[in-house]
């Protein structure tokens, strides 16, 4: 279907997925041959848009004790390169423009992180997540069974034991970024680093039905 004549540009905001554009060329002089060319064909592919994630994860191995420091990241996808984060303690705006957190553990504390994102085709462009701590005996996580990761630090390889199946793991950078992303459905995964700058990292391990989080130092 023509939508534009008489010009070398066509520009338009209404095309779909699947379109395809081409360009005609009439020659008006009476010594060309064809008197009408046909460029060659651009199929559209539209992105779809996606949502932005957010959530909480902590950097503590066991439960905190009362005024104990307790570092929270903000993990994060499709929120773009610079998005902004605001964190709220008890709905009090607290701490600057960074992917994590540190508090003194508090009974009864609740902790926001509100994202602003700057990535182009999102469904929305502010993601949330909140994390609450409890009683007095501090956080409950839910523990993978006799979860072991090593060596840490590391060069390379990281070996995880435990036993129970592991189905994912994640590594977070400190800006809550996951730079690698590993899929095993199996006992005993190991996995390398060795490509990635040296430094601290979250690991992000999930099971079946849990998600736990380990420390490690990249050499």
């Amino acid at each position: 279907m023509p939508v534009g004549t008489n010009t070398s540009t066509f520009s338009t905001n209404s095309l779909k997925n699947g379109d395809v554009v081409k360009a005609e060329l009439s020659c008006t002089e009476g010594c060309y041959f064809p008197a009408v060319v046909v460029s060659n064909e651009i199929a559209i592919q539209v992105k779809s848009k996606q949502m932005p994630y957010v959530e909480i994860i902590s950097d503590y191995w066991e439960n905190p004790q009362l005024g104990e420091p307790v570092t929270l990241f903000a993990f994060t996808e499709n929120t773009g390169d610079n998005a902004t984060f605001e964190w709220y303690v008890n709905n009090v705006l607290t701490g600057g423009n960074e992917p994590f957190l540190t508090v003194n553990y508090m009974p009864n504390t609740t902790i926001k992180v509100k994202v602003l994102c700057n990535a182009d085709c999102l469904e929305a462009k502010i993601a949330e997540a909140t994390y609450s701590f409890g009683s007095l005996t501090g956080i409950e996580p839910l523990t993978i069974s006799k979860l072991t990761v090593y060596p840490n630090p590391t060069k390379s390889v990281v070996k995880i034991e435990s036993e129970e199946i592991i189905q994912g793991v994640e590594v977070i950078d400190l800006s809550g970024k996951t730079v690698l992303k590993k899929e095993f459905n199996q006992l005993n995964p190991e996995f390398s680093i060795e490509n990635h700058p040296a430094g601290y990292y979250l690991l992000r391990i999930t099971t079946q039905d849990k998600i736990e989080v380990k420390k490690i130092i990249k050499l």
